[in-house]
Order: C-alpha cells, then sequence, then structure tokens
C-alpha cells in the first residue's frame, strides 16, 4: 500500500492505468481522487501532500477542458495591398496568427511521469515559500476564496450527489460549532468517513462563503469555521 501521493502516481503506472511516457491528466486526475483511500487519514503531513497534489492536477484538468472547448482563433485577414505599400515582408503564417497559449499538458511533447512529478514538486516547493514568507501571526485564511474556474471545477469533481453531500456538511458543521467555534478537520472526519467528499464540499462552502478554513502552518490540521446567516444568527 502507498504511503504517499509521489507512491500513488507511480502506482497507477507500475499497474498500467497511466501510461507513464504519455500521461493524460484528465485520466489522471480521476484516478488519483480515486486512489486517495489508499492513504492512511490520521498521517496529515503526507495526507495534506495528497490534497494539495489532488488541487493542482483538478486544476490543471480544468485547464485542459476548457482549452479543449475554446474556439479556435480565427486567422486576421492579411491585407497584401498594404503590406506592399509599406514594404513590409511577408511573414509566415504561422507567424501572423494569435495563438491562445496551450495548457500545461497540451504540448506537443508527451508529458512524462518524471514531468509531472517535477511540477507537482516545483509547485509545492513555491507554495512552502510562500508560507514560509507570510507574517508568523497571520492566519492563512480560505474565506471567500476566489477560484476563476470554480463552475469547471465542480463539474469535474465527478463525485455524486456533491450538493446532497455540501448540505450535509453543512448542517454537521452547525451541530459541531453552533456558534461559530473552530472544527478541527480531522475530527470533523470522525462524524463524516467520506474524506475527499468531505474536502470537496468544504472548499464548495468556502466558495460560497458559508465556512472559513484556517490553516496555520502548511500540511497541518485545517480549521472549519461555520458562518451564521443572518436568519440564525
Amino acid at each position: 500500500m502507498s504511503k504517499d501521493a509521489i507512491g500513488l502516481l507511480i502506482d497507477l503506472a507500475r499497474q498500467g492505468e497511466i501510461d507513464p511516457w504519455d500521461i493524460d491528466v484528465v485520466q489522471l486526475t480521476d484516478r488519483f481522487l480515486q486512489s486517495l483511500g489508499k492513504l492512511d487519514a490520521s498521517d496529515l503531513p503526507r495526507s495534506g501532500q495528497a490534497l494539495f497534489y489532488a488541487s493542482v492536477l483538478v486544476s490543471m484538468k480544468a485547464e485542459i477542458l476548457e482549452a479543449r472547448l475554446q474556439p479556435q482563433p480565427e486567422p486576421e485577414p492579411i491585407d497584401e495591398d498594404y503590406l506592399e505599400t509599406q514594404a513590409v515582408a511577408r511573414l509566415p503564417l504561422e507567424r501572423m496568427l494569435h495563438r491562445r497559449p496551450s495548457a500545461p499538458a497540451m504540448q506537443d511533447r508527451p508529458l512524462t511521469l518524471n514531468d509531472l512529478i517535477a511540477h507537482l514538486k516545483e509547485v509545492e516547493q513555491i507554495e512552502r515559500r510562500q508560507v514560509r514568507e507570510r507574517p508568523p501571526e497571520r492566519r492563512v485564511s480560505l474565506k471567500g476564496i476566489s477560484i476563476s474556474t470554480m463552475a469547471e471545477v465542480e463539474e469535474l469533481a465527478h463525485h455524486e450527489n456533491l450538493e446532497a453531500v455540501v448540505t450535509e456538511l453543512r448542517a454537521l458543521i452547525a451541530r459541531l460549532g453552533p456558534q461559530g467555534d473552530a472544527i478541527p478537520f480531522a475530527y470533523l472526519l470522525e462524524h463524516y468517513q467520506d474524506r475527499v467528499g468531505a474536502f470537496l464540499g468544504l472548499l464548495f462552502l468556502a466558495h460560497r462563503s458559508q465556512v472559513t478554513l484556517v490553516q496555520t502552518d502548511f500540511y497541518r490540521d485545517i480549521l472549519v469555521y461555520g458562518i451564521q446567516s443572518e436568519d440564525t444568527a
């Protein structure tokens, strides 16, 4: 049984579920989310790393699928007369087109497993550095989290009855912390066994400003604060 996120990725390659020499990020993301249950939930640093990698993969998947849905821009018409009068040398058509930047996994060269792991580690290091550079007294708050592709992520979550999960979590948070008290994520999982569903549900609740998520240190426990609505306050 794999004990960390990198081990999960390697296992997926060994089991033939992904091609290590040509990664399909869309397929990999689904496989990785399904494999999170193999991790030891009591090992918070490793679980936190796996969830962080999952968030990066979901973001990459959303970007790729969004790019696929984007219509290719039509080439701008070339005014031959203008070019001639201005004595401008004709440029190859390739250089005349304004292309939309490709998603990370949609480059001409196939994305290998080594490339993906290196990218995930690089993003992780950047996040660690940003956390270290924050003032010590400042809390990392995810209240009203702003995610430009939140609608796409919600579509891509592929979690059955996600809205029901969100409703159930909201009621559970109100019961465990009726006065808006801090609820450790680990304690929440004692009352809600679906860790992946709980994580996704909390992200959506934070996006809707119905909870505040606070993490004082990278990979450490997340504190959940319920936000009382005006009619219940």
